[in-house]
């Protein structure tokens, strides 16, 4: 790709890489993660370099460039999906609840070697097929190769159009590459280097929306701007970040249109990679006769764990709360709602620890179990904020995306209590089985005709087609 790239034959570069995310399937089949770090090393010096040359205007060759890069950018979350490693949870629970304590005496030779051991017992073990519970949602796919017309007519059930906004990070301080595709193709395709200061645009949130405003206001190109202001409710803008992007409120991006913003005009969401359309419209596989909810929830909000376990007992959910194995309820059951609003153990700015009933799960644990669930909630503040390791980066919701869930809806920045107990309050008041992108863009408008300054903040990754 990258000497065709600096030979200027952009069709056939952009033809190589769309090859490559058709049969991504097969090219991870024997990955794991020293494989993945050999990757990575090519990605940074031969890859992204090739980025910043780049130059095409076809929509075709767009196309194929755009679902090239998605699938290379997102190959950590892709391998990380299907490839499951094989270990004894019991051996990873007691390593972390060592490091935990470790932490808690302030004891840093002792938690250096506990994170050291933890870290050679998961690579010892990451080894194994493709989850047989992820292939089975494989629907159409049953050869393995995945097309982007598949993908994106999966993606656009009951949408009009759908507007793909893919960012990824070139080695250049604040510049990454903007691949914009409307789909049916017509108004937008384009490739474009964009200059986004994101530590400017993450200190004006501290101010509010109307400090954000500056910010956002030229953080994309015109000509999408110009088409975003007449979408509406039936149509989908799909945000691809890349890295701390996904810390960035796309949501608030102003607009000149009959809503001022973003999320208010139409539906938004985001997705880790492309290829997490894969699992759209799927279904529940497990028959289950019955819906399972869980609940982790404080005990100092033990009025709203009351109110909600009534409300989802009367939609007919059979409802656990307080489980002191939670996890493992998980892991051999459909769970069709998750509710997580304890907040998280930190032991450093890069290693989160959440706890389910007495077990403590790091984020980038949670990537590795091989869970199917319907819908997520993280009431937790700055819940997409991400973590940085030597493997790349992970947040919260992409970890319970990465682990078999199709939908998260979370929190972008900080919230009271009390605004959070009006967002989980009514999302499970609602007596209509909606979509749940129609829901949040009826909340998100609810909330800004109250003068309720956080309607951005509710963020949506996975699947839009699911119902609540």
């Amino acid at each position: 790709f990258a000497s065709l790239v600096f030979r200027k034959y952009y069709n056939e570069a952009a033809s190589i890489l769309s090859d490559i995310s058709e049969n991504l399937l097969r090219a991870i089949s024997g990955m794991n993660l020293t494989v993945y770090q050999s990757f990575r090393k090519i990605y940074r010096n031969a890859f992204v370099k090739a980025l910043k040359f780049i130059n095409i205007e076809n929509p075709r060759t767009i196309q194929d460039f755009l679902y090239g890069v998605e699938g290379i950018k997102g190959i950590y979350f892709i391998f990380r999906y299907f490839l499951k490693p094989i270990f004894k949870l019991k051996d990873l629970e007691n390593y972390n609840q060592a490091i935990i304590i470790a932490s808690k005496l302030n004891n840093p030779r002792y938690l250096e070697d506990m994170l050291e051991r933890k870290k050679r017992l998961l690579r010892m073990y990451d080894v194994g097929g493709l989850s047989p519970y992820k292939l089975r949602n494989l629907y159409g796919f049953a050869s393995k190769t995945i097309r982007f017309d598949a993908l994106i007519q999966r993606a656009r059930l009951g949408f009009r159009n759908i507007l793909i906004l893919s960012f990824t990070k070139l080695n250049v301080p604040n510049q990454y590459l903007l691949i914009a595709l409307e789909y049916p193709l017509g108004a937008i395709a384009l490739v474009k280097r964009l200059n986004i200061d994101v530590e400017e645009i993450l200190a004006s949130k501290e101010q509010g929306i109307e400090g954000m405003i500056k910010e956002l206001q030229y953080l994309l190109p015109q000509e999408i701007i110009e088409r975003l202001n007449e979408y509406d409710e039936n149509d989908l803008v799909i945000v691809s970040p890349d890295g701390i992007l996904h810390e960035v409120p796309w949501e608030a991006v102003p607009l000149n249109g009959e809503y001022p913003f973003l999320s208010l005009a139409t539906n938004v969401l985001r997705v880790p990679a492309l290829h997490q359309l894969i699992f759209w419209n799927t279904t529940n596989l497990y028959y289950s006769s019955e819906k399972i909810a869980i609940l982790e929830i404080p005990k100092e909000r033990g009025k709203l764990r009351h109110a909600m376990m009534k409300y989802l007992k009367k939609r007919g959910y059979r409802v656990f709360s307080g489980l002191s194995d939670s996890i493992r309820l998980m892991m051999s059951e459909y769970v069709d709602f998750l509710y997580y609003a304890i907040e998280p153990f930190s032991i450093s700015a890069d290693e989160q620890f959440l706890r389910f009933g007495n077990s403590f799960l790091a984020i980038t644990d949670i990537e590795k179990l091989d869970l199917s669930g319907g819908i997520v909630v993280l009431d937790l503040s700055n819940s997409v904020d991400i973590i940085e390791d030597e493997i790349g980066y992970h947040s919260a919701p992409i970890a319970f995306q990465i682990a078999g869930f199709r939908s998260i809806l979370t929190i972008n920045g900080k919230l009271s209590e009390k605004d959070r107990d009006y967002f989980i309050n009514s999302l499970v008041e609602d007596q209509y089985a909606n979509i749940i992108t129609e829901w949040l863009l009826a909340f998100r408008r609810k909330l800004f005709t109250l003068n309720k300054n956080w309607w951005y903040q509710i963020v949506l990754y996975g699947d839009p087609h699911i119902r609540i």
